[in-house]
């Protein structure tokens, strides 16, 4: 089933990259996830990495980030399965 939610956010994802206008994205994802919260909080996702992928190559990628701080970043991140006893992406500290 995870894998249909996450073809379909793909689907949505791509569609509403072409969509600029942030009212318009809004309203084209209220429309193309319906109730669905997991769908609408994956899709959401993307598009968040997706704008932070856009500002770091539109800086010339000269932004950088530690370890600790994208392990932290992971670990913040709920499992999208919504399973409490998921193995975390990150469970130790990097030398």
């Amino acid at each position: 089933m995870m894998e249909a939610v996450t073809e379909k956010a793909e689907e949505i994802f791509y569609s509403a990259l072409e969509i600029k206008s942030p009212d318009e994205r809004k309203a084209f994802l209220d429309r193309a996830c319906l109730e669905n919260a997991v769908l609408r909080a994956a899709v959401e996702d993307m598009l968040a990495s997706q704008a932070k992928v856009d500002k770091f190559f539109s800086e010339g990628g000269s932004q950088s980030f530690s370890i600790s701080e994208l392990a932290g970043s992971l670990a913040e991140k709920p499992d999208p399965s919504g399973k409490e006893d998921a193995t975390p992406l990150v469970d130790e500290k990097l030398g």
